[in-house]
């Protein structure tokens, strides 16, 4: 990677292209229907990655194409943020949150939130003895049991959470 910042007009990415369609599609007419549907494209983009740094150069980067392809379209001039709302910034920046998140890969929770079980018992002679019993899912390799906290996406078309496990052990399907 060079650091060099890419233009707009140069960019092949999944989201840049799907932006490319709406305006292409849409035009410029109706600032209203491409933001509708600018949000529809962001809400089929899914990332995640254990690093919290990475998932915060990544949010950024989603956001910033949005709107450097919406003043680009709209003023000609994708360097602006000033053409925006503070609604219409919110409304993508929570997409965004939902939808590029920090999650153990491999376990589908939350990076070190699995714990041992720990059990105290008291004996007779007035002593506690203490057994530490590693998390069952890390333990066996079973991604329905971890201890840890599961992590969740949001389901646009129903309009509620949903784990991310259950996603990726269905085959993308979820229910």
């Amino acid at each position: 990677m060079s650091g060099r910042i890419i233009p707009l007009g140069e960019r092949i990415g999944l989201l840049d292209r799907k932006l490319r369609v709406i305006t292409e599609n849409i035009g410029t007419g109706d600032i209203q229907d491409w933001l509708y549907y600018a949000k529809r494209a962001v809400q089929s983009i899914y990332g995640f990655d254990w690093q919290g740094d990475n998932v915060l150069l990544a949010r950024e980067n989603v956001l910033f194409t949005v709107v450097e392809s919406f003043n680009a379209d709209f003023f000609g001039d994708e360097s602006s943020c000033l053409n925006w709302t503070t609604k219409s910034l919110l409304e993508f920046a929570e997409i965004i949150s939902w939808n590029i998140w920090q999650m153990d890969g491999i376990k589908y929770v939350v990076p070190m939130s699995c714990k041992p079980k720990v059990t105290k018992t008291p004996l007779l002679d007035g002593t506690v003895e203490t057994y530490t019993e590693e998390c069952p899912g890390c333990r066996k390799k079973d991604n329905s049991r971890h201890t840890g906290t599961y992590c969740k996406v949001m389901d646009w078309n129903a309009g509620e959470p949903v784990e991310f496990r259950t996603i990726a052990e269905n085959g993308g399907g979820h229910g």
